[in-house]
């Protein structure tokens, strides 16, 4: 009636064998590693934006708790006299196309119903055409390259300096962006560099 025939794992052997007669066995091989990458990318992609989109949606718990967390936060920093601002910080992939847009969009409009100050990096980034995969490490991790952390401090630079530090000393002594200071004159002002 038929005879089914599996293993658990291919043997290596009989894929060596097996390949040095085919060159349709070996063309496979050389792309099997390309698809799965290109897979992963696309379905962690998707089920991520799609679980993150839901824990947004107006109306559901998550979304509640996130709003009431972040006036908590917004009511203890004022208490204490700490200034607050918000950065939200993309997965670093297409920011013209980012598949979070509408999360970030909720995030930011809650931040101005409350008055705190908020950059959002994948809009600026994508107004500019950034291409945030040139700056993804890779789809495993999170984290930028080093050209990635660069354009993180030459975007926050300005922003913390307006809406964090605007009249604070720090601000002056040691600034984020655009100006070196040398230790024989703190004030830049005779600085040869």
């Amino acid at each position: 009636k038929g005879t089914a025939i599996y293993w658990s794992r291919p043997d290596p052997g009989l894929i060596q064998s097996l390949s040095e007669g085919s060159y349709f066995l070996r063309f496979l091989q050389s792309q099997v590693p390309q698809l799965v990458t290109a897979t992963r990318k696309s379905l962690g992609i998707r089920a991520r934006s799609e679980g993150y989109i839901e824990f947004y949606r107006e109306g559901t718990e998550s979304w509640r708790n996130c709003r009431d967390s972040l006036d908590r936060i917004r009511n203890a920093c004022r208490e204490a006299d700490v200034p607050l601002a918000v950065v939200l910080i993309p997965f670093w992939v297409d920011f013209k196309n980012y598949p979070w847009a509408d999360c970030h969009q909720a995030v930011r409009e809650e931040l101005n119903n409350l008055e705190v100050p908020v950059i959002d990096l994948a809009k600026i980034w994508g107004e500019k055409g950034v291409n945030g995969r040139k700056y993804w490490i890779d789809i495993h991790q999170s984290h930028p390259t080093g050209e990635g952390y660069q354009l993180l401090t030459d975007t926050l630079g300005p922003f913390l300096e307006r809406e964090v530090w605007p009249n604070s000393p720090l601000s002056t002594e040691f600034p984020l962006v655009g100006e070196k200071k040398s230790e024989l004159d703190p004030s830049g002002k005779n600085d040869q560099n």
